[in-house]
């Protein structure tokens, strides 16, 4: 099976301004969250993300394709690594405007919500997405990109069978045309979902882990691996990176190479890093320069 080549944006796509010209029921449901995130700030009773998004919700339920109208908009999700790959996003697209961001890990709707509500003109926002609301949160958005990270049974009591979610995240990648899903191709669940997207960015950042992907996602058979990667006797197999993660470098198919040379410790960053490298890089953000954002982030070096 033949992945359809990675669509990559040109570099000099302007990022389109945010929203202004929002609904009279919308922009109510803004000021409203926003009062109520504020006032839960100030009485100690929490960062105020979830209440005003679930404020906004209530007002205006059609407030998230709103709020999201006219940004470029990336939504990354996965079962591991959500967190940090999103902040990693949002630190190197700063580089190309005010980012929106729900950086405080508050991932279903709510906070995705609230993340926009804090920031309705910023021209750029970064969410992370909760595995099981993901389908719901980018019917509504309609991202520039979707980063798929991995699938795995870590939080198996809260999201339910990966199986499921793979064939959730397989329709939402087939829904969205004109969405390019960014996709770790080391892992045989991601793979087989974002096989369905139009646009697909392949990225080799490591296998992790092996034990929910043992058997193939499309016809149950056992998954095959080797030196040159995976596949399956039904035809699944692992597509050609455009990006490789190699140690402590990122590859392009081209040869391209940079150092990622993070503050942040562990094989785990450095994939989260290659991932954000890639999808920023598709838009518009050269490698170079996102590197030199990552490593600003974390602890100093001793």
């Amino acid at each position: 099976m033949s992945p359809s080549p990675p669509a990559v944006l040109d570099a000099r796509t302007p990022i389109a301004p945010g929203p202004r010209h929002l609904p009279a029921r919308t922009r109510l449901a803004v000021a409203v969250a926003r009062f109520a995130a504020a006032v839960s700030r100030r009485l100690g009773l929490g960062a105020g993300g979830v209440i005003g998004g679930r404020i906004a919700l209530r007002l205006d339920p059609g407030v998230l394709r709103r709020l999201s109208r006219n940004r470029t908009v990336v939504l990354v999700t996965g079962t591991n690594g959500k967190t940090t790959t999103a902040l990693m996003l949002s630190r190197v697209l700063e580089t190309l405007g005010e980012v929106a961001g729900n950086g405080d890990g508050a991932n279903m709707p709510d906070g995705v919500v609230a993340a926009l509500v804090a920031k309705p003109e910023a021209p750029v926002a970064v969410l992370e997405v909760d595995e099981t609301y993901l389908s719901g949160v980018a019917a509504q958005v309609r991202p520039s990109c979707l980063v798929l990270l991995n699938l795995s049974r870590d939080q198996l009591d809260r999201v339910g069978e990966v199986r499921t979610i793979e064939r959730e995240f397989r329709a939402i990648s087939a829904a969205l045309p004109d969405t390019t899903v960014v996709a770790n191709c080391d892992d045989p669940l991601v793979t087989s979902a974002a096989l369905a997207s139009a646009r697909p960015l392949w990225i080799s950042a490591g296998p992790g882990w092996h034990a929910d992907a043992v058997a193939c996602a499309r016809c149950g058979q056992a998954i095959h691996r080797d030196d040159a990667g995976w596949h399956c006797v039904c035809g699944l197999t692992r597509p050609d990176p455009l990006w490789t993660l190699r140690d402590d470098t990122v590859e392009t198919a081209d040869g391209t190479t940079v150092t990622l040379d993070l503050r942040l410790p562990g094989r785990a960053n450095a994939a989260n890093a290659a991932v954000a490298v890639a999808t920023a890089e598709h838009l518009g953000v050269s490698p170079h320069v996102a590197v030199a954002q990552l490593r600003a982030i974390g602890g100093r070096r001793r």
